[in-house]
């Protein structure tokens, strides 16, 4: 109980009047059968334009790894605008899957599919597809993301979204890695804008884990014009 308390009563930590769906988390290769997950997913923004500054997103879910190939996650987005009004906003199934076992090849490949069903009246349901790649040398880890995703239903526009993130990670230790994520959405893949007009984050994180409690963190730094000036995530996950 004190675990759950912990998951769900850290948004009291951050409230804000805005909020964000994004979910910066480099997605890795692994699927391990019968492992169950809880998960907690935050992220907050500064910037100086007052529209986008104190941004807040939240995301909740439980995954577990049906087989060594495959595994599934349910989450639940948030809008906390107060402490006396929290709503869901989205509701998310992810699969991934891993059709190679691990090691067999020159890197670890898997891809997700997923599902994201909105309950805002004027925001469209979408379906995506996420393509990750992770290769070990000694003790760095990369892990790249290619993601594309496709609005549908009511409110859906255009093309897919095209979107990339990427992960450099140094084992300090067996339970501490520290390195660098990028992150990026590049927008409609039908009319792609300019730079200036696509959101692009990079900065340093830390992974590592505490008592049972497997955490990610780091400190984003917008280095495009439509991106916020600074984002802080917080990753947190719970194995059962």
């Amino acid at each position: 109980m004190n675990k759950i308390k912990f998951f769900y009563g850290l948004p009291l930590l951050l409230l804000s009047a805005n909020a964000i769906a994004e979910d910066f988390e480099v997605e890795d290769a692994k699927v391990e059968k019968g492992k169950l997950v809880a998960e907690g997913h935050y992220n907050y923004g500064f910037d100086d334009n007052d529209s986008n500054d104190n941004a807040f997103g939240q995301l909740y879910g439980v995954e577990y790894g049906f087989t060594d190939k495959w595994k599934s996650a349910l989450k639940i987005g948030l809008v906390h605008e107060s402490a006396s009004n929290l709503r869901a906003d989205k509701i998310e199934w992810e699969n991934t899957i891993a059709p190679f076992e691990a090691g067999k090849y020159w890197a670890d490949f898997a891809f997700q599919l997923n599902y994201e069903q909105s309950l805002e009246s004027n925001i469209a349901s979408g379906a995506g597809l996420k393509l990750i790649a992770e290769k070990t040398f000694g003790n760095y880890e990369h892990t790249i993301n290619v993601g594309f995703d496709q609005d549908i239903g009511e409110n859906a526009e255009g093309a897919p979204d095209g979107s990339v993130a990427y992960g450099l990670l140094y084992k300090l230790q067996d339970d501490l890695s520290s390195g660098i994520e990028y992150y990026g959405d590049i927008g409609k893949l039908d009319r792609i804008k300019g730079y200036s007009h696509q959101e692009h984050r990079v900065g340093p994180v830390v992974k590592g884990e505490i008592s049972g409690f497997e955490y990610d963190t780091g400190v984003l730094f917008g280095v495009s014009e439509a991106t916020n000036d600074l984002t802080l995530k917080f990753n947190i996950h719970y194995e059962f």
